[in-house]
């Protein structure tokens, strides 16, 4: 539970403190410290000690044991691997509680949890600051997702392990983040801009976004950027072409959104209460952006980084005034150009940046560099589709530069039936197997021909005043069309990815 949850029952709590004629004692922060009044929700019961360890615990109303503070003696060892116990007095241990660990924590170097602990509260690991792994239960009821906090901040946490239901243990790997991002589904909160978790585990997903910051997320982060970038890009693209394609990427595959977990929890009575517990250690970061398309800017420019860096980029962020954006300096130049993932910009001058405080020539990066930014553009990139509709048409379709007709660019060849089209390239990058990358300050001619090479229709300035129809015969006398527009992916309503802008080369599109 969240502390202002704790802070509502203790206001109802001295209240009723007050109705009974009874004063509240200074050590009456919390209503888990006064069991004079809730002895009827749990039975606080005397301390353990178990090898280096002190459990403090309380019995729940379920007759089960949460623990509410652990204390390593002053004699445990650094490094230490500690193992919670299954059981406290006969008592299942179900839960640990907001910050559980307290004394010498520091010296923890692995720790394991037992299948009986079913929930993690807020700030549980947060004096871990050691932590190289945790070992817990895959069959988690709920996770705190600020459990870690401090944690991450000390760069710590190098591995996970999750115990399943018939005792394997699974080291938590890039390809078990996958899998879980792709059992969990997010429906919108009605009348806001956040989305919360529909379906799949929401405590191993409110765990995972709980890891972001650590090191074991880090080396999540660039397995995850590193297969994306063998994926998406060429060894021979250009840095400018490599950020755009990225940016491109990001872009089109992340949801703009707040994420919060599902409707509601268990608390430490192994009670189910109705709130909405936020995921912003999600959206905020690069665990979000590159494994559950969604995030907010935060989340945006962490995974660009990542991306970024795993394509040997000279790439930045910067935070300032609550917002987060990335700067990109292509191999050879002195300045860095502004990547904005958010609000649509790739490669921008300082001058035309989205807000007045990333108009600024001089921007510090969050690693602590001074960097330059250009005031011109880094040079646009836009991308084009073919598209065939007639499926028989027995053409050739390519885009040349204007007036030099041997500077072929790609072909696309539509000559089979009910085939919708074989695009081709070498000069241009491909991206998801039907758009091109194509220079903006280059003009560009459209030649369609017939399979022995006839010249059916040239279109000079092809992607220059649109739109534009035009029609034409081929050598059988068969009528075609070709429509050159600017088009948007229109995503599902409920999504929010940003609108992919592209440019549509669209063949017979009036007949089936």
């Amino acid at each position: 539970m969240k502390k202002t949850t704790k802070k509502i029952a203790a206001l109802a709590l001295s209240g009723a403190m007050l109705l009974s004629g009874l004063a509240a004692t200074s050590g009456a922060q919390y209503f888990l410290e006064v069991p004079a009044i809730v002895a009827s929700a749990y039975t606080t019961l005397p301390p353990v000690t178990s090898g280096y360890a002190t459990y403090t615990f309380f019995q729940n109303s379920d007759g089960k044991a949460t623990i509410t503070r652990i204390d390593l003696s002053s004699s445990c060892p650094s490094n230490y691997s500690l193992t919670v116990p299954s059981t406290l007095s006969g008592l299942s241990t179900q839960a640990l509680h907001d910050d559980a660990f307290q004394n010498n924590a520091s010296k923890i170097g692995n720790l394991t949890l037992p299948d009986s602990v079913k929930r993690i509260g807020f700030n549980t690991f947060k004096n871990c600051t050691s932590l190289n792994s945790l070992t817990l239960s895959e069959n988690l009821d709920s996770v705190d997702e600020c459990c870690f906090y401090n944690v991450f901040a000390k760069g710590k946490l190098n591995y996970l392990y999750l115990r399943k239901s018939n005792g394997n243990i699974v080291t938590v790997t890039r390809q078990y983040i996958e899998n879980v991002a792709a059992h969990t589904t997010f429906e919108k909160v009605s009348g806001s801009n956040r989305f919360k978790v529909n379906s799949g585990n929401d405590a191993i997903v409110s765990l995972i976004a709980a890891t972001s910051g650590t090191e074991f997320a880090a080396r999540m982060y660039r397995s995850k950027a590193t297969q994306i970038y063998t994926d998406k890009l060429k060894p021979y693209l250009t840095d400018r072409q490599k950020m755009q394609m990225l940016y491109n990427y990001l872009v089109t595959s992340t949801r703009y959104c707040n994420i919060a977990a599902k409707d509601g929890g268990y608390d430490y009575n192994g009670n189910y209460y109705t709130s909405v517990n936020t995921l912003s250690r999600m959206d905020q970061s690069a665990m979000g952006a590159l494994f559950f398309h969604i995030g907010v800017c935060a989340g945006y420019s962490d995974a660009l980084w990542y991306l970024g860096d795993a394509a040997g980029l000279d790439i930045k962020t910067v935070s300032k005034s609550g917002h987060k954006w990335n700067l990109f300096r292509p191999s050879g130049e002195s300045k860095y150009y502004i990547v904005d993932s958010v609000n649509g910009d790739c490669g921008v001058p300082y001058s035309k940046a989205s807000f007045d405080y990333m108009k600024t020539a001089t921007q510090t990066a969050t690693d602590g560099t001074n960097c330059t930014v250009a005031n011109t553009f880094m040079g646009d990139t836009i991308l084009v589709r073919f598209k065939n509709d007639f499926r028989n048409s027995n053409l050739n379709v390519r885009l040349v530069k204007h007036n030099a007709s041997g500077i072929r660019y790609c072909n696309y060849n539509t000559y089979f039936k009910n085939d919708q089209g074989t695009l081709s390239c070498t000069e241009l990058p491909i991206y998801n197997d039907k758009y091109i990358y194509a220079d903006a300050n280059t003009y560009y001619d459209l030649e369609i021909r017939d399979t022995d090479g006839n010249l059916l229709k040239n279109i000079p300035y092809a992607l220059n005043n649109l739109p534009v129809a035009y029609h034409f015969y081929d050598a059988d006398g068969i009528f075609h069309c070709v429509q050159i527009a600017i088009k948007n992916d229109v995503q599902a309503a409920n999504d929010n990815t940003s609108n992919n802008a592209f440019f549509s080369i669209w063949l017979d599109n009036y007949a089936s």
